[in-house]
C-alpha cells in the first residue's frame, strides 16, 4: 500500500502531490465520450431524411432506435466482429443575427473520432448533392414595436378631453 505521508516525507510535498495526480490519471482515464459536431443550413426535414439513408442504406448500420421529435437516432456500428452503439443527434438553434441553424452530433462509442467526423464528413456531401446548396433562409422578423398613441387625444396639448367636452 502506498503511504502519501511517507512520500511526502521522503520526496517533498510538491513530488508527492504530482506523483498522486499521476496515478489517480492513469487509473481514472476510461473511453473518451467525445462526440463530433457541425452546424449546418439545410432545414431539419432535409437533414432527418438524409441522415437516416446515409446510416441505413449508404453505411449498413442498423437503426435501433429514432425519435424525430426529439431529434435523435441510435445506431449500431457492426466492426470486426464488434457491436458500437453510435448516436445521431439534431439540435435546432438560431445563431447570432437569428437564423434557424441545426447543430448535428455523431457520437459512436469506443471507436476514434475521426470515425464520427468521416459520418458528418458524408453526410455533408450526401446534402450537398442531393439538395443543392444550403438555401439561406432570412432571420425571423422582429416584433413591431407597440405603436405609442402618446396617451393624448389627437391634440398637441398633451391634455386628454373630459367626456361630453370638446
Amino acid at each position: 500500500m502506498i503511504d502519501p505521508a511517507r512520500i511526502a516525507r521522503t520526496f517533498g510535498p510538491a513530488l508527492a502531490a504530482a506523483m498522486a495526480l499521476s496515478v489517480a490519471l492513469v487509473v481514472g482515464a476510461g473511453p473518451a465520450a467525445a462526440k463530433s459536431s457541425r452546424v449546418v443550413r439545410y432545414s431539419f426535414e432535409e437533414v432527418w431524411s438524409t441522415a437516416l439513408r446515409l446510416l441505413r442504406i449508404d453505411l449498413g448500420h442498423e437503426i435501433v432506435e429514432k425519435d424525430a421529435e426529439a431529434g435523435y437516432v441510435i445506431f449500431a456500428v457492426n466492426e470486426d466482429g464488434k457491436r458500437f452503439r453510435g448516436t445521431f443527434e439534431v439540435i435546432r438553434f438560431q445563431d447570432g443575427d437569428g437564423r434557424d441553424r441545426l447543430r448535428l452530433l455523431v457520437g459512436i462509442e469506443d471507436r476514434p473520432g475521426y470515425m464520427e467526423d468521416l459520418v458528418l464528413d458524408k453526410l455533408e456531401r450526401k446534402l450537398r448533392k442531393e439538395r443543392g446548396p444550403p438555401r439561406e433562409r432570412a432571420p425571423a422578423p422582429a416584433p413591431d414595436p407597440p405603436k405609442d398613441d402618446g396617451g393624448g387625444d389627437g391634440d398637441d396639448t398633451g391634455t386628454k378631453a373630459s367626456p361630453g367636452r370638446p
